[in-house]
């Protein structure tokens, strides 16, 4: 499956920032011509890294954390959802997948949210959690 994604996408250079669970995992195969590399890389205005951080290279974009808001509304109603959580230097992205969970973010003032839910990607203001 992945293969054959990538064979419809081979012009485009790809490049894996390798994180924490790639030790056991271990980089894809030569058959899906993905880079593995080892962060943070510079790709100015970006800087990308496994984990959350500052740079003063450039803007970080980042994944680990697996970003999750709690949504709450009339009637008890609640979900919990992925989503992209953007803050003035670095931007988490959402963590898909059987095994991946989600971790509850402390979202601050200043601090911008989409979430991730029936194929769309929603901002959101009120009721995060």
């Amino acid at each position: 499956m992945v293969g054959e994604w990538r064979s419809r996408n081979a012009a485009v250079d790809m490049v894996i920032v390798r994180g924490n669970h790639d030790a056991r995992a271990g980089d894809p195969g030569p058959e899906v011509d993905i880079r593995c590399v080892d962060g943070p890389v510079a790709e100015p205005p970006f800087v990308f890294t496994h984990k959350p951080a500052v740079s003063d290279a450039g803007y970080v974009l980042c994944g680990h954390v697996h970003p999750g808001v709690r949504l709450t509304g009339p009637g008890r109603e609640h979900a919990r959802l992925p989503c992209f959580w953007v803050q003035p230097r670095t931007a988490v992205l959402p963590a898909f997948g059987e095994f991946t969970g989600l971790a509850d973010i402390p979202v601050e003032p200043g601090d911008r949210i989409w979430v991730v839910a029936d194929n769309a990607v929603l901002p959101i203001g009120q009721g995060i959690r």
